[in-house]
């Protein structure tokens, strides 16, 4: 008994450990890879799927190895345990740079290179600790609470303790010695089974039917693929840090812990929030567009995002738990847990941005996970839940992959008749319920009429789309207009780079001042500041997504009409100004940063390397501008803080819309903007000082740097006035 008791022990606190190492690893890694692949929600998603595969490897390890002896067991596990310490501390070799049109197999290939064996070896300890378990009648879900306890506390240590006191390096460091911790914990937890169980034989692995594991892999899958919805919505309008990357996955754990921690408890209150919860989120998703006008009513509305989420998680969780088994199958169910969450990562991290012009994976699945829940504990396995969610499925996936213009309002019907039938099933609820769910179908095609897109695809940074409307062409990139050209005069600048705003006055003044200038663009978006390009200049954009590239040139007119020679370069900007410094390229005369007019800002563009490197690639009396035109964020001050540190000048204008202003300024497709401008030379600001540009705010009080770059100093940065 005191054997049995010191190995319960050791398990809880090895699961716990281990568990942690896991997740905070996902976070340093997908945080070491941001410089390399710029600011984009595909970073975490792309991490999260590897993380997910290597997971059920681990899970699959632990199940297949309950078929050795316990010392055979142990050794094996020591084995793999020390071949990934030889991988230690994680890093990135300086010289990886992914080919932009291969990203995904380039970022998998590296992540199995450098980190596969050590997660490997941690994702396999679970299940081999519930083998050790399961012959001394150990309860299975307490041993899977403890170990997403333990994940909880990693993602929630690493954004509020690691990243804000630590740098990258001494990150992994830390981690490292957590690994050889975790490591002992292994050594002593072998031990302990082995003294625990000497004398008996391997145990036999559970013979659970396959529709039972298929039950569970599908109620795992399910918020799993919610788990990367939310996660890419969150993070389309936010910067991509670590804790905005955290709360979701931290709600999906928590609600895991909850659900194992009393798996019999009817939650019937969560289930009445979610079906008023769940319409109200689709309805959300499909206004965010108009939303964006508003940020604090956006942020409102992407806290109602992870609140809805977390509910939802939770209840799917606790329908998981109601149907764990005993201990002889509880490796093969946490398997199935593990098929479960690479499906569900599968569909949304590969198949959707594949197969999907737009992002309606996630209203289905939204609609999918309360059609999933029972109203009094009904088998997930009946003929009619099933009839209904094929009968959602098969329409949505039609529409979405080969639209046509008449059918556009096909796919949202489809979830809103879905969500309808999903309610109608609670015969405990009320006729007002159903008939808000009527409306909702109703609601759901309206918010479809509209200008019919003249192109849309998804790819891995975003769903991409080109719209006509009131004379002009518009390029958006999730809910934000990158772009747009009048169709009766396509030499006309724009939006942001519109000859009124701070960009256009500067773009026009350093123009006229430099017919033979060399220009280096961060950003292409359609081009649009080409019509400031003169037939002398030579004018290179680098541009993450090819998909962006593909667009401007298919759909506008700028590239094309261009009298400047211009090229595009694919890749990471920051990367490709490295590159061109390193192939020994003249430099350039004027260098404009124009990937900050979003809101997912890509965080390694502003550090005080990126900074360094931009100096390095401007000439000595160059000008740098940036479009800083975000909706919840103030940049201006941490330029301001680059500009102290390297002994810069600089100038500041923003264009603000009066009420009255602002009607006519749509019509002439102008849009309100700041523009931080920046040089060495202060002559090189005289002609913007002169058209009344304002010097630099205080600095911000802490810089980011590529080492440290934490959500929590965005405190003194954020606002809520909007554009």
């Amino acid at each position: 008994m005191a054997a049995s008791a010191r190995l319960s022990r050791l398990s809880a606190i090895t699961a716990g450990l281990g568990a942690g190492l896991l997740f905070s690893v996902e976070l340093l890694f997908a945080r070491l890879l941001l410089p390399h692949l710029g600011g984009s929600a595909a970073v975490w998603t792309t991490c999260l799927f590897f993380f997910q595969a290597l997971l059920l490897g681990g899970y699959g390890l632990g199940h297949l190895a309950q078929r050795l002896r316990p010392r055979d067991q142990v050794g094996a596990t020591l084995i793999l345990v020390g071949l990934g310490a030889l991988l230690l501390p994680p890093s990135i070799p300086a010289a990886w740079s992914p080919d932009p049109s291969y990203l995904l197999p380039g970022v998998l290939a590296l992540l199995t290179e450098r980190i596969g064996l050590p997660f490997l070896a941690l994702a396999s300890m679970t299940p081999l600790l519930l083998g050790w378990l399961a012959s001394r009648a150990e309860r299975p879900e307490r041993l899977l609470a403890a170990s997403n306890a333990g994940s909880l506390l990693g993602l929630l240590a690493y954004p509020l303790l690691l990243e804000p006191a630590l740098g990258l390096w001494r990150q992994g460091q830390l981690w490292s010695f957590g690994y050889v911790a975790w490591g002992l914990l292994v050594l002593a937890s072998g031990l302990a089974a082995l003294r625990a169980g000497d004398e008996q034989a391997a145990a036999e692995p559970g013979s659970a039917a396959g529709g039972r594991f298929r039950e569970w892999a599908l109620l795992a899958a399910l918020p799993s693929a919610l788990l990367y919805g939310v996660t890419t919505a969150i993070t389309t309008f936010l910067p991509p840090l670590p804790l905005l990357w955290v709360l979701p996955l931290a709600l999906y754990l928590a609600g895991f812990v909850l659900a194992f921690r009393d798996p019999r408890r009817d939650r019937a209150k969560l289930r009445a929030l979610l079906a008023v919860l769940v319409p109200l989120l689709i309805v959300g998703w499909l206004l965010r567009g108009a939303l964006a006008r508003w940020p604090a009513g956006l942020l409102g509305l992407l806290a109602l995002h992870l609140l809805g989420f977390g509910a939802l998680a939770l209840a799917l969780h606790q329908e998981l738990a109601r149907r764990a088994p005993s201990a002889p199958d509880a490796t093969r169910f946490n398997l199935a847990i593990g098929v479960g969450g690479l499906l569900g990562g599968a569909l949304c991290a590969l198949a959707a941005p594949l197969l999907l012009r737009d992002a309606s994976d996630y209203p289905l699945l939204l609609a999918l996970g309360l059609l999933t829940l029972p109203p009094r504990g009904e088998a997930l396995r009946s003929g009619r839940a099933r009839l209904l969610g094929l009968s959602l499925l098969v329409p949505l996936l039609a529409v979405a992959l080969d639209p046509a213009s008449a059918l556009g309002a096909l796919p949202l019907l489809a979830i809103g008749g879905a969500l309808a039938l999903a309610l109608a099933r609670q015969r405990a609820w009320s006729r007002a319920r159903l008939a808000l769910a009527l409306g909702l179908v109703v609601a759901l095609g309206l918010a479809r009429l509209g200008p019919p897109d003249v192109a849309a695809t998804r790819s891995l940074h975003g769903v991409h789309r080109v719209v006509e409307s009131e004379g002009f062409r518009h390029y958006l990139l999730g809910g934000v207009v990158h772009g747009r050209q009048r169709l009766d005069a396509p030499d006309e600048p724009l939006a942001y780079f519109a000859r009124s705003a701070p960009l256009g006055q500067a773009l026009a003044s350093w123009s006229e001042r430099n017919p033979q200038g060399r220009v280096s663009v961060v950003g292409l978006g359609v081009g649009g500041l080409l019509p400031y390009a003169r037939s002398g200049q030579r004018w290179r954009f680098y541009e993450l997504d090819p998909t962006v590239e593909r667009f401007a040139r298919a759909h506008f007119r700028y590239l094309e009409r261009s009298p400047a020679a211009v090229d595009v370069v694919l890749g990471d900007g920051r990367r490709g100004l490295q590159s061109a410094a390193r192939a020994g390229a003249e430099p350039c005369d004027l260098l404009v940063l124009d990937a900050f007019n979003g809101d997912a800002v890509p965080v390694h563009l502003l550090t005080e390397e990126a900074c360094a490197l931009y100096l390095t690639r401007l000439s000595r009396d160059g000008l740098l501008l940036a479009n800083v035109s975000t909706r919840f964020l103030r940049l201006a001050p941490l330029l301001a803080r680059h500009a102290r540190r390297f002994g810069l000048v600089g100038v500041l204008r923003r264009e603000r819309f009066t009420p009255q202003e602002r009607a006519a300024a749509r019509r002439e497709g102008r849009a309100p903007s700041t523009c931080v401008a920046l040089s060495r030379d202060p002559a090189a600001l005289a002609p913007l000082r002169a058209r009344g540009w304002e010097p630099l705010p205080p600095p911000a009080a802490r810089t980011w740097t590529d080492q440290r770059a934490s959500v929590l100093d965005l405190a003194g940065l954020v606002t809520l006035e909007g554009k």
